[in-house]
């Protein structure tokens, strides 16, 4: 949902297509509110899953490079934290990790069609104070107007092994956004 010249609102909940390790249905989320104007922006996300929350916030600088394509810079920091139960493998054996400072860097730029509809890349790294080590991810996707107020769009979210990750991730989520 977008407001008042620039305030966006957006919420992404995503229930898993496999159980977790326990045996119940995963699930993860993503709340992000920003403002985004020509220059200086700012923005703040939670994001999580039944085992962790982390929250950043950050600004976001814009770069019109012409009709069509936008560049945004972000730098952002915060805190994740994790239940004390769940041990992670990237750490040694009984040592549970519960809380740590983030700081992420990243752009985005994104390529917008005259009709509307769009493209874009997000690649971002994230460094994980309690790890002493970083994740890298991507994100691609696009949108095509369906309507003034309507889009249909794809993403996908990519994680690189590292950090707390123990594998690759490869994440696609189907979009439909209603524009008031």
């Amino acid at each position: 949902m977008g407001f008042d010249g620039g305030h966006i609102i957006s919420a992404d909940i995503r229930v898993a297509d496999k159980k977790t390790d326990d045996n119940k249905i995963g699930y993860n989320y993503r709340f992000r509110y920003f403002k985004v104007n020509d220059g200086l922006g700012y923005s703040a996300d939670v994001v999580g899953d039944r085992n962790s929350t982390t929250a950043l916030a950050g600004a976001i600088y814009k770069f019109q490079v012409n009709d069509n394509i936008s560049i945004f810079p972000m730098l952002f920091v915060g805190r994740t934290s994790i239940k004390d139960d769940v041990q992670l493998p990237a750490l040694p054996l009984n040592e549970t990790y519960s809380s740590s400072n983030l700081a992420q860097a990243g752009v985005y730029a994104m390529y917008r069609f005259d009709a509307g509809h769009w493209v874009y890349v997000n690649p971002k790294a994230t460094y994980i104070a309690a790890v002493k080590d970083t994740v890298t991810q991507v994100e691609m996707g696009g949108g095509f107007m369906v309507s003034d107020s309507v889009s249909l769009g794809v993403k996908v979210d990519y994680t690189a092994k590292g950090g707390l990750m123990t594998e690759d991730d490869t994440t696609t989520w189907v979009q439909a956004n209603i524009y008031f």
